[in-house]
């Protein structure tokens, strides 16, 4: 296997671009405000771009997903977005939607149903 040293290009989305592709690295970057994923991603043509979640919904959205290296994952950068919670002189964040060809939910933690229990007050 040969190693790529060469750092992929950062991406720098406008208003709904998607970057789409198979995971090929998961680093850290610093910034002022502390360490933040860097996804390095494949996409279908070859090229190589570095997705920098610097911005909180972009760690959240990556944090609920939680990609792998070999993962195909797709990231859409949905725009700067009004906050009707934040705090004073944060009304406004950058924000993302992120997709894996995986399932992140844990269906090992759910609790298995009693086949014993009547669920005949069940709605569905």
């Amino acid at each position: 296997m040969a190693m790529n040293y060469d750092f992929a290009e950062a991406w720098m989305p406008r208003v709904n671009d998607v970057l789409e592709g198979r995971v090929v690295q998961i680093t850290t970057g610093t910034s002022e405000y502390g360490d933040y994923p860097i996804i390095e991603i494949e996409q279908e043509n070859g090229e190589r771009r570095a997705f920098h979640a610097f911005h909180t919904a972009a760690r959240s959205q990556l944090r609920r997903v939680k990609p792998a290296v070999d993962d195909t994952l797709g990231i859409k950068y949905l725009g700067r977005k009004r906050s009707k919670n934040a705090p004073r002189g944060f009304s406004a964040y950058e924000n993302y939607r992120v997709l894996s060809d995986r399932s992140a939910f844990d269906w090992d933690s759910e609790t298995p149903s009693n086949p014993d229990t009547d669920d005949t007050d069940v709605p569905f």
